[in-house]
């Protein structure tokens, strides 16, 4: 009783200068989906209605109007999401679950399952839409094309990749805190093989303690048996080293790892990562259940500022410049020592012209 509500139906970008309902200007605005697809993909665009949104629509209202806006957030730099960091405003983002890898905090159980949610997350995932998922259900976008690493340049294996002998490496970005919610410990790995294409086999990230991720290690170590450990040297990787190598001796397991002086500027660090992406010498197991958050990832790192999480680009980035201090590989490589010695003795090598006598 007392209220009088006025509804108008306009699109962002009409004129609204003046409105008044009664002689007074309006006490509540309500904003919704005022943003479309096309319009946040291009940077003049969302300048342009950044300005009419805060020369026209903002002074609408009268001094004590309550302004609410509505909507999904279509891009890291849409006016939705510069007004959800803006702390003048108060804001609330809802998010189906928790990440597009955690099923965890789902915000509608009685609706959407964890079971329904993986179901709509694999049809987003076969159009090779993982973003759009985490655009639709996630009100998490993000935008490639300030990307460090190309979307085009992350090939898939295919089925002679799979069966191409390879030498196995992995590399391994750690976090020692679980309580910290920015850091997970990444383990990545990779095998080489004689055409010195990388190909990413698998993907381990977690917040995990010491004594848990120590122990992904092994597992690693027993799966993959990989020939080197790629680990980045540094405060870390030292106070822990020690009791790495204790648990090796307990479990006569033994890990060839290599540290990698550390690097502060990480797209520094990142460059080999970056040539070899862009140069196509890099493939994906795209079909394992992994992948989708791990290009996700991957895509969001721009190399001129944080992202909000970057550890199993980190662990990617650490196995390639691990490669680059080690030899390229030849088809030696790939024969165990019975066949090489087989090889140096083939009795065909002693037909033919002796190239010191001539006979």
């Amino acid at each position: 009783a007392g209220y009088e509500f006025r509804i108008l139906a306009r699109g962002a970008g009409q004129k609204l200068r003046g409105l008044k309902w009664n002689g007074r200007r309006p006490g509540l605005i309500v904003c919704d989906d005022m943003e479309e697809d096309e319009q946040v993909e291009n940077v003049d665009r969302r300048r342009k209605f950044r300005k009419w949104v805060m020369r026209a629509l903002l002074p609408l209202g009268r001094r004590e109007a309550k302004i609410r806006w509505h909507g999904t957030i279509l891009h890291e730099d849409a006016m939705l999401a510069r007004i959800m960091k803006d702390r003048t405003w108060t804001s609330r983002l809802y998010k189906a679950h928790a990440s597009l890898d955690d099923f965890s905090d789902i915000l509608w159980p009685e609706m959407w399952s964890e079971q329904r949610l993986r179901e709509k997350l694999a049809s987003y995932v076969a159009q090779h839409d993982p973003a759009g998922y985490s655009q639709e259900y996630l009100n998490d976008p993000f935008d490639n094309s300030e990307a460090y690493l190309r979307r085009d340049d992350f090939l898939p294996m295919s089925p002679r990749d799979h069966d191409a002998p390879k030498k196995i490496v992995a590399g391994a970005d750690f976090a020692v805190s679980k309580a910290d919610r920015a850091n997970r410990t990444s383990f990545t790995v990779g095998g080489q093989c004689v055409n010195n294409l990388l190909h990413i086999v698998d993907q381990y990230a977690g917040r995990w303690d010491t004594l848990e991720w120590i122990e992904v290690m092994f597992d690693i170590q027993k799966r993959w048996n990989p020939d080197v450990f790629f680990v980045e040297d540094g405060v870390i990787w030292k106070s822990i080293s020690p009791m790495i190598y204790k648990e090796m001796q307990k479990r006569d397991m033994w890990i060839n790892c290599f540290a990698i002086p550390s690097t502060k500027d990480k797209a520094t660090r990142a460059r080999p990562l970056q040539k070899r992406h862009r140069a196509g010498a890099m493939r994906f197991d795209k079909d394992a259940s992994w992948y989708p958050p791990y290009e996700s990832e991957l895509l969001r790192f721009t190399g001129t500022s944080d992202a909000l999480a970057d550890d199993q680009f980190d662990s990617t980035a650490i196995i390639v410049k691990g490669l680059e201090q080690l030899h390229d590989l030849d088809t030696d490589d790939f024969m165990d020592e019975e066949e090489i010695d087989m090889r140096r003795n083939d009795p065909r090598k002693a037909l033919g012209r002796n190239p010191v006598t001539g006979y």
